[in-house]
């Protein structure tokens, strides 16, 4: 609405949903170690990687999955002992807004979700975070069913989605590369090319 191109409009999202991120993901990282600088070091080191300078500020859904991956970490941080109902409600909306977004992230997030509600063994905020989770999950989930046509439709849609993923990432994972290539690659140079890669794992072993 605030846009006459669609394009221009999910550019802007992108952008201000790295924004976002930034600033959840600094927060996240300073409950769990408490140094504020780290934290901002942290959360900017990710945001510099590769994949997000590249993906990040295009009309794509990556900044806004990852803005609310990164929101419902936050959220995280305050169970078992400090979270309210309020914080149970906020984990659900923002765990339901990121596999929305991006259906793949229920792999990682749906089992950690239920896990940290699980922990605060409070079945007012259980019951909170479940109950807000299904709610907007219903609310986009009907949205996508309606805009694939039908029932039928979307499960063809997705099947072949997922066969589309599975058949690439297994041959990008097991064909193409060998077990050693991939290790080496996510471990020593995860962030692209080794002349990026090197200057910031041996920053790492000075801090």
């Amino acid at each position: 609405a605030f846009a006459d191109d669609i394009f221009v409009a999910l550019a802007a999202i992108s952008i201000l949903s790295c924004v976002v991120g930034v600033v959840a993901l600094s927060l996240a990282f300073r409950r769990i170690t408490g140094d504020p600088d780290l934290s901002v070091c942290g959360a900017l080191l990710y945001y510099f990687g590769a994949a997000i300078l590249v993906h990040g500020a295009l009309a794509m859904s990556d900044s806004a999955a990852i803005a609310c991956t990164a929101l419902a970490l936050l959220a995280m941080t305050y169970f078992p002992d400090q979270a309210t109902e309020r914080t149970a409600i906020f984990l659900g909306l923002a765990t339901s807004a990121a596999i929305g977004i991006r259906p793949q992230f229920v792999v990682p997030l749906l089992p950690v979700f239920l896990y940290v509600l699980l922990t605060s063994r409070n079945v007012r905020k259980i019951a909170a975070g479940l109950i807000s989770f299904a709610f907007l999950s219903l609310a986009w989930f009907a949205q996508l069913v309606e805009a694939c046509k039908g029932w039928d439709k979307f499960i063809a849609w997705e099947t072949r989605q997922a066969a589309y993923v599975a058949e690439h990432d297994a041959a990008a994972s097991r064909g193409a590369h060998s077990a050693g290539e991939v290790a080496a690659r996510f471990i020593f140079h995860p962030w692209g090319p080794k002349s990026i890669a090197l200057p910031v794992l041996f920053l790492a072993l000075l801090g």
